[in-house]
C-alpha cells in the first residue's frame, strides 16, 4: 500500500474522533528477501482483534481501529511470505492497549531458516 494513501488513512480515522477506540499504527522494518506479501494478525487477550490481513512485501506500516474500550494484552503478528505461500520471515510484539489513542508499535522481521510451510 503506497505510504501517502497509508497517511492519508491515519489521519481521516485520527479526525473521525473514534471515541474510546484506540488507533493502532504498525510499522514494519526488517528482512523482505524473498517475501511476496505481508501477513499481519493481532490478537487482544489472546482473541482475534481483526482478521488475517495481506500487505504488499514493500508496505512499512499499516494501521487498525480496535474497538471501544479495548483494553489489555494485544499482540501483533507479521509474516513474510513468499510465492508458495511459506513463510520467510516473521516477527512478534506485544503491547498494552488501554485508554490510549494512539498506538505505535514497530516490529522487524527477521528471517525464517528454512522457510515454514503448511
Amino acid at each position: 500500500m503506497d505510504s501517502i494513501l497509508v497517511r492519508g488513512i491515519l489521519l481521516f480515522l485520527m479526525a473521525m474522533g473514534c471515541g474510546n477506540s484506540p488507533l493502532v499504527v504498525v510499522t514494519i522494518h526488517g528482512d523482505r528477501s524473498n517475501v511476496a506479501q505481508l501477513e499481519a494478525l493481532l490478537t487482544l487477550n489472546g482473541q482475534n482483534a481483526m482478521s488475517l490481513e495481506s500487505f504488499a512485501a514493500s508496505a512499512t506500516e499499516f494501521a487498525v481501529q480496535l474497538p471501544d474500550g479495548a483494553r489489555g494484552q494485544l499482540k501483533i503478528t507479521v509474516a513474510g511470505v513468499d510465492s508458495r505461500n511459506c513463510i520467510v520471515s516473521f516477527a512478534i510484539a506485544t503491547v498494552e492497549a488501554g485508554g490510549q489513542s494512539r498506538i505505535d508499535v514497530t516490529v522487524t522481521l527477521g528471517a525464517v531458516s528454512p522457510p515454514q510451510c503448511s
